[in-house]
């Protein structure tokens, strides 16, 4: 009700005012290391016409762009979305998003306005849109509102034709919006240079690394009425002991409760201060996760590394979200759903041949198992256009309009 309330006044505000009648540029920014490279070009290019409405979480990197002479905009204030954010969108003819904004949804915009979807996501593991098994169980006003927010989306920027197929699903987009360029956030990974300062910054900040090997656990965050994954931290803790190893859990904010407790293990830590993700994906040994995005990512930071897959509550999710289609069949590493099984192959891969007892069995068996994806196959299906020039080829796009 509600939402409902908040769309009928946000319409209103929207049609007192001419849309595409000025030359501004916008930005909607709810993550705050999607796009910091792109952000930087697009500052620049755009210079005093270019304005960016961001989410309480993103108020650091925004605080960085003002100091750089950028417009910023709160979106968690009312008032400053009435009186200025939403007569700004509708005036506006360029606007680039990088999430769901059920304020666009709201604005009359201009025909020749382009709405462009910058996906905070490189590719997707868990359904979402209508693909989502969630949302077939919602109320029809609530799915008339999501389908009026996805199509005023004019472009989606992809890498691959697999993340198309996610978005025409997902949200009945077509072929002709895709602009197959590559996600701008990656470039960096092809960046020699950053990818040594990197190294330098993770071995300063982060000592341990230089002689232990390093697991990062980085689960997508569980969403209302799921229960978290399990894990028991106690016995993962001997575990690394054992191993000599560390363990960096990457938790939501909203998990804040579980972090604390983690800080009272020897061997498990939850931050590593003064680096970004970018920054840390490619000094990682192996990457365990489940239906995250990270995956995505880390194949390019660190082609090679390990991943392991750990989904404990696979068929709950499956049946209660939804994973995208062959979800078993392009992972990038083995699929575990014990912990037990999640220990022992965390042995496998750090321990010498002789000095696990169960590699000969264990080897058996697997031979009767699919073998997952090498990080390059995998990439050659989810980050085919990243290669470095994505952000380029968005650009030289701006500069024809």
């Amino acid at each position: 009700m509600l939402k409902s309330i908040y769309m009928k006044a946000a319409r209103t505000v929207s049609k007192n005012h001419k849309p595409g009648s000025s030359s501004e540029v916008l930005y909607l920014m709810s993550f705050p290391e999607n796009n910091v490279h792109l952000l930087n070009q697009l500052s620049e290019y755009y210079g005093n016409r270019f304005i960016v409405c961001y989410k309480k979480n993103a108020f650091h990197e925004a605080k960085r762009l003002e100091k750089a002479g950028v417009r910023i905009l709160p979106m968690d204030d009312s008032k400053t979305v009435f009186y200025e954010i939403i007569p700004h969108l509708t005036k506006s003819k360029l606007i680039f998003v990088d999430n769901y904004f059920p304020i666009i949804g709201a604005v009359d915009f201009h025909p020749d306005t382009k709405v462009i979807q910058l996906w905070h996501a490189v590719g997707a593991m868990k359904a979402f849109g209508w693909s989502s098994k969630r949302t077939q169980h919602d109320r029809k006003k609530d799915k008339e509102r999501y389908q009026s927010v996805y199509k005023k989306h004019t472009h989606f920027v992809v890498a691959s034709k697999k993340m198309e197929n996610v978005f025409r699903e997902a949200w009945l987009a077509t072929s002709n919006k895709m602009l197959h360029f590559g996600n701008p956030r990656c470039d960096i990974y092809f960046d020699k240079e950053f990818l040594k300062n990197a190294r330098e910054e993770y071995a300063f900040h982060f000592p341990e690394s230089k002689t232990k090997k390093v697991f990062m656990y980085a689960p997508t965050f569980r969403e209302e009425g799921l229960k978290r994954a399990p894990m028991g931290f106690k016995q993962m803790n001997a575990l690394l002991q054992q191993l000599d190893a560390l363990l960096y859990v990457r938790l939501h904010p909203k998990e804040s409760d579980l972090l604390k407790e983690l800080g009272n293990y020897s061997n498990i830590i939850t931050h590593i201060p003064g680096l970004s993700l970018e920054q840390i994906l490619p000094n990682i040994d192996v990457l365990i996760s489940d239906y995250s995005s990270v995956p995505f990512e880390y194949t390019l930071a660190n082609p090679k590394g390990k991943c392991i897959f750990y989904v404990p509550d696979y068929i709950d999710y499956k049946e209660k979200i939804g994973l995208v289609d062959g979800y078993k069949d392009f992972l990038p590493g083995e699929m575990v759903q014990t912990q037990g099984a999640l220990m022992q192959l965390m042995k496998e891969m750090l321990l010498p041949q002789n000095e696990s007892e169960e590699k000969e069995s264990i080897g058996k068996k697997k031979e009767l198992k699919k073998k997952p994806l090498t990080f390059q196959e995998f990439n050659q299906v989810w980050n085919t256009k990243n290669n470095g020039m994505a952000t380029m080829r968005l650009m030289d796009y701006l500069r024809t309009l």
